[in-house]
């Protein structure tokens, strides 16, 4: 996954959040919310143990 689709992940994820929690509804399924989560919190985990290991 490149930097900029993690970064356009990370701006996916917080709209549809606040879509979802401040108006009440979704354009999105929560399958599709789900896996961008997941897609996101992999690829900072194994960008934080990259630098680690520099």
């Amino acid at each position: 996954m490149t930097a900029d689709l993690i970064a356009r992940r990370r701006r996916q994820i917080f709209v549809h959040s606040a879509i979802y929690y401040r108006l009440g509804t979704s354009v999105i399924d929560d399958a599709t919310f789900d896996r961008w989560g997941r897609e996101s919190s992999c690829n900072v985990c194994l960008r934080s143990k990259a630098q680690r290991l520099r």
